[in-house]
């Protein structure tokens, strides 16, 4: 089976109450008490992680964001940038994988989903950070605040069913979607949550389907057999590699697309045709 997907079908599994019941909450959230909806996001997300991860996963999210949260607030872009660079290019500076300690205390997948959310949380950080930053920039001098908003920038970085499942965001979108006005709860938009649910659904069933049926992923780690295949089996094994690599981010991409839906929150959609992927290139425009 293929590795990544392996890791997002343990994670959906081990985390789908969590995922499922957070947009409930939120909609709660949002009715009761509009401007405690930051506060919800980021305690739901960090006890999401603990329970699913370990609390030690929850504590370095919380310090990253910490981290780029001091830096805001010395209004410095290059400072943000500086140490994004150096956190990026960490493994390759230091000569070691600092994350390799969930991989040896929790397992495989509990390692894989700290890796892919902690660098994804950087370039979050950044977004936070320089966007705000420049927002202060563009305010009267006597207006400005030194400090960005704590819970609105946590909530952002470690937004539950983005903070592994992607895709990436920009700051300023998510500062919009959670203080806009949002329509009402009615049973058109629940059963249109519940149906996008299902088609998410769909997709991964499609997905164990091609890992038990078709051995792309397999064969992507036999190069001697590669080389035996005729060129029409050469381009259906690269088309199937492909599909399976779109469908899987259809699933992932679409399931927090859903998610943030049912809560009344727009994210980046997914790509829209396997045609539009090639090298990747066009999966970040949506």
């Amino acid at each position: 089976m293929q590795f990544g997907w392996r890791t997002t079908r343990a994670y959906v599994r081990d985390n789908l109450k969590w995922l499922l019941l957070h947009p409930i909450l939120g909609r709660v959230t949002a009715y009761a008490a509009p401007s405690l909806v930051p506060v919800f996001h980021s305690a739901y997300s960090l006890l999401m992680l603990a329970s699913v991860t370990t609390w030690e996963v929850a504590v370095l999210f919380a310090c990253e964001h910490a981290l780029f949260y001091v830096l805001t607030a010395l209004r410095s872009p290059a400072l943000s940038y500086f140490f994004t660079l150096v956190m990026l290019a960490q493994n390759n500076i230091m000569r070691r994988d600092n994350l390799y300690y969930f991989f040896q205390h929790y397992g495989r997948t509990c390692y894989m989903v700290t890796f892919l959310a902690y660098y994804w949380n950087i370039l979050r950080c950044l977004s936070f950070s320089v966007d705000y930053i420049k927002a202060e920039r563009l305010k009267p001098e006597q207006s400005r605040r030194r400090w960005p908003p704590y819970w609105k920038t946590l909530a952002y970085v470690i937004y539950a069913p983005t903070v592994y499942l992607g895709p990436l965001q920009n700051y300023d979108d998510y500062v919009g979607q959670v203080d806009k006005q949002r329509a009402a709860c009615t049973l058109r938009g629940i059963a249109s949550s519940i149906a996008r649910l299902l088609r998410c659904g769909v997709h991964f069933v499609l997905l164990e389907t091609m890992t038990h049926y078709i051995y792309s992923a397999a064969m992507a780690h036999w190069p001697w057999m590669i080389e035996k295949l005729d060129p029409a089996c050469i381009s259906g094994f690269v088309l199937a590699f492909h599909f399976f690599f779109y469908v899987r981010y259809l699933f992932t991409y679409g399931l927090a697309d859903a998610l943030a839906s049912a809560e009344g929150i727009d994210i980046p959609p997914p790509p829209k045709c396997v045609a539009r992927m090639n090298k990747c290139s066009q999966f970040w425009r949506y």
